[in-house]
């Protein structure tokens, strides 16, 4: 599976006439090559029954985070279940992040369960990814910690 980045994107060379890549980092959003080297962005997905199917512009014209950008936006305008997304991402604590799962999803277990994984939490996960930023935790830091 190809991970698509900007530095992929910009070294790439059309093998065949068309070709569908999916971004596994934003739902329903593809790269498009095409032979000629006129590549594109798509939107592709389903909301509420219907099929989408945008095209959000060229390579040429937009870079991968742009396009990742515009999808999320177009993906909200047609999924009343989707907030519109502000232009500028919200950084969240790792801290943060962790009290308020505990605090949101403990309530739905037994309590045994509950102190188990807070004291898991507590011990094992927080002392590693204390004062990382959620949005920059990688696998790589996942599989580290591990």
């Amino acid at each position: 599976m190809v991970t698509l980045t900007q530095k992929w994107i910009e070294r790439y060379t059309p093998t065949s006439k068309l070709k569908k890549i999916a971004d596994p980092q934003s739902k329903g959003l593809y790269f498009i090559s095409r032979l000629s080297g006129r590549h594109s962005y798509v939107l592709d997905f389903c909301c509420q029954g219907q099929r989408h199917s945008l095209t959000l512009g060229r390579v040429s014209e937009l870079s991968l985070a742009q396009a990742r950008e515009k999808a999320a936006q177009e993906r909200a305008k047609r999924d009343p279940r989707l907030p519109l997304q502000d232009t500028v991402p919200t950084l969240i604590l790792f801290d943060n992040f962790g009290d308020d799962f505990l605090a949101h999803h403990g309530r739905h277990w037994k309590p045994i369960t509950a102190k188990w994984n807070q004291t898991n939490y507590r011990l094992h996960v927080l002392p590693f990814f204390k004062g990382m930023m959620l949005q920059h935790i990688s696998a790589e830091n996942v599989q580290i910690w591990f």
